[in-house]
């Protein structure tokens, strides 16, 4: 939880996106049943990450650089992390270079993916396939 309201609103606002705009958007080129072609799967793929999800990742490593702090905001995992950590796992497969790219956002997913609990659901969640 955020500090302060200003805090608590930008929380809010980055889960909002990671999962709202950027996560449940994924299933629209990862789905088979919607888009049973392959090659039109990694095509739709390829235009989301240009025009929708490369954009939100610069602002967002911005926005980290700028005010974070462990996490994306301030010192204390949020809400905000866990939905940016399933976003990137979500989005993983047509991210060629993120390490590289956003090495910052990098670490933290990687920092995120090491909390106790976090590692614990990534043993027991089922497996889902696209």
């Amino acid at each position: 939880e955020g500090q302060d309201n200003i805090q608590k609103a930008m929380i809010d606002m980055i889960a909002e996106t990671c999962t709202r705009d950027i996560a449940e958007n994924t299933y629209h080129y990862r789905s088979s049943m919607r888009v049973p072609d392959e090659s039109e799967r990694v095509k739709k793929g390829q235009k989301f990450f240009t025009t929708t999800l490369e954009p939100f990742l610069i602002n967002l490593d911005t926005l980290y650089q700028k005010i974070g702090g462990d996490y994306i905001i301030g010192n204390k995992l949020s809400y905000a992390d866990l939905a940016y950590y399933r976003m990137i796992s979500n989005v993983e497969s047509i991210m060629n270079n993120f390490s590289s790219s956003h090495p910052k956002l990098s670490d933290l997913y990687l920092r995120i993916a090491q909390e106790p609990k976090v590692k614990e659901w990534e043993e027991i969640k089922p497996k889902v396939r696209m």
